[in-house]
């Protein structure tokens, strides 16, 4: 089915959509106003300093999309704030399992089209807004910002392809956990992740990742009986470097920390 959109359809639909995205605003200005915006959602008390945000065009090819200009008048709210605001309406004015809108975000002073990408093959330009946004804020952050993981590997879904990525966000991970003091313990929110295991004269040895620190693992060997019950007493301890560790294990952290962090 096509659907055209005339001029009459589509100022109705601009307004619907100016009026959406002034109740999202006026939300998260009542929020900060009642003070109930929390640590995790920071990123929110940035956007309570936008003045206004104006719908200034729709564009239907090659993909829906809506052009945006915010004020304010703020001095601490500057261009990565807005490059944030718009990933958050992206996932705002999105329908569940298929987004219907993705809004990309021109402040009013600066330099017109060139923020916009027409055409799938310059994505590069936004993927420069969000890799700009990581060196400012980390990896954490800006995956908070931009509505959780699913929603950033929507934006660059191969940005974590490698397993260089994957172990910048560990480590970024543990130094966002400030309570946990540099060391996350897996147990707290994840089953044990067996390395290795050896039978040594009828009894088996577990090589498990017991925590991660910055850049390693440390591994703890538990031995169990012929029962299968697990001794009292640790029989070793070592650390390894994740990147050392087969990618089978490396994947089982990465992604027992999405879920407990970034989803």
């Amino acid at each position: 089915m096509k659907i055209i959109i005339g001029e009459n359809t589509e100022s109705k639909l601009s307004g619907l959509l100016q009026t959406k995205i002034g109740e999202i605003l006026d939300g998260i200005k009542k929020r900060n106003r009642k003070e109930e915006i929390g640590a995790s959602n920071w990123y929110l008390n940035a956007f309570s300093r936008i003045d206004k945000v104006v719908v200034r065009n729709l564009k239907v090819n090659p993909y829906f999309s809506i052009y945006i200009d915010v004020y304010s008048n703020h001095g601490h709210f500057d261009e990565d704030d807005a490059q944030s605001f718009a990933v958050y309406l992206k996932e705002e004015l999105s329908y569940i399992g298929n987004p219907w809108v993705v809004p990309m975000l021109i402040n009013h002073n600066l330099e017109d089209e060139d923020m916009i990408s027409e055409n799938e093959n310059e994505k590069p330009k936004l993927n420069d807004v969000i890799q700009s946004m990581i060196d400012e804020s980390g990896l954490v952050n800006t995956i908070k910002s931009s509505g959780g993981y699913d929603t950033f590997v929507t934006i660059i879904p191969d940005y974590f392809k490698s397993k260089t990525k994957k172990i910048d966000l560990i480590n970024d991970i543990i130094v966002y956990d400030e309570e946990a003091g540099g060391r996350i313990y897996l147990e707290d929110f994840m089953n044990p992740i067996v390395i290795r295991e050896e039978i040594v004269l009828g009894g088996t040895f577990q090589h498990e990742i017991s925590f991660i620190e910055n850049d390693i693992v440390c591994v703890a060997v538990w031995e169990y009986d012929e029962d299968g019950d697990q001794l009292d007493d640790m029989n070793d301890t070592y650390d390894m470097y994740l990147e050392e560790i087969q990618p089978r294990h490396l994947n089982q952290i990465f992604e027992g920390l999405i879920n407990e962090y970034l989803r």
